[in-house]
């Protein structure tokens, strides 16, 4: 049986997918506003939590945490995917559109593909220096060394060890590499996913709220935004804009050239790429 054919009659979810902390839950609160079903069983952040089994197996399974070619078959992805999936489906009610928000399915966006030839992949991406001053889960445990890296075999990275105190000490770093990986991953599924793939910037949905909505709710085929306004603040955007040259330095190194492809600018007397350069003769020279 081919895999989509085990949700054959669900209309196509809309998925939202991001590295963690890039405003994923404003997103999902709009869309749920607008009747868009996307789950009862969710977090405090609006993380369906239904879908927690499948993604952390899928990625644990596979090679590179990216399920591709046989990986799309696995048995057990089919069944966690079933009854999960099926669960979640369970409290629609009487909406028509759903989908879910769970900021790891960015990583096995071919086994939904393959689940849902027609879904809609919303890409919500945020300046990565103002993500990379959130909190994140250490990548100690294999699930996260593959949600960083891409590979749960890493014992440290760059001379740190996967551990918590070396997260505490160098987190900035960490959550740098976390979002170019991600990133990076996400536009490279944009090249086959076409028309399915819907690139939004959380400075936009902040700053150009109504127009922002329009083109993504054309683009979901939803009827016009709702008129209730979220509520929406820009303190936290452009945070980076406190840190140090040096920490400035290091983010660049690590971020560019995504950064730049995204017009996601450094302001200042030394440009994002002899940031990156200076960087990496002081101290990532053996990385990039």
């Amino acid at each position: 049986m081919h895999s989509s054919s085990l949700f054959s009659e669900a209309t196509p979810p809309i998925v939202i997918v991001n590295t963690a902390h890039s405003g994923s839950r404003l997103l999902t609160s709009i869309l749920v506003d607008a009747g868009v079903y996307m789950g009862s069983n969710v977090s405090g952040s609006l993380d369906c939590l239904e879908m927690v089994p499948l993604v952390e197996h899928a990625i644990l399974s596979s090679r590179s945490g990216v399920p591709t070619g046989n990986e799309l078959r696995d048995p057990e992805s089919r069944r966690l995917a079933k009854c999960h999936i099926g669960k979640h489906l369970q409290n629609i009610g009487q909406a028509e559109r759903w989908g879910w928000k769970l900021c790891e399915t960015l990583l096995i966006v071919p086994l939904i593909k393959a689940y849902f030839p027609q879904a809609k992949f919303v890409h919500l991406i945020r300046d990565g220096r103002d993500v990379a001053l959130s909190p994140f889960v250490a990548p100690k445990a294999p699930l996260w060394r593959k949600v960083y890296f891409g590979s749960s075999e890493l014992s440290s990275w760059h001379g740190f060890p996967m551990t918590q105190r070396a997260y505490r000490a160098h987190g900035m770093l960490f959550n740098a590499h976390r979002w170019r990986y991600h990133v990076d991953l996400a536009r490279g599924f944009s090249r086959w996913l076409g028309d399915h793939y819907i690139e939004v910037k959380y400075e936009d949905l902040v700053l150009n709220c109504d127009v922002t909505l329009d083109r993504l709710f054309s683009r979901l085929n939803l009827p016009e935004a709702p008129p209730k306004k979220p509520r929406l603040s820009a303190k936290s955007i452009g945070k980076w804009r406190r840190l140090s040259p040096t920490d400035l330095d290091s983010l660049a190194a690590i971020m560019e050239p995504t950064l730049a492809d995204l017009g996601y600018t450094q302001r200042g007397a030394i440009p994002p790429a002899r940031r990156a350069t200076l960087f990496e003769k002081l101290a990532y020279g053996r990385y990039f």
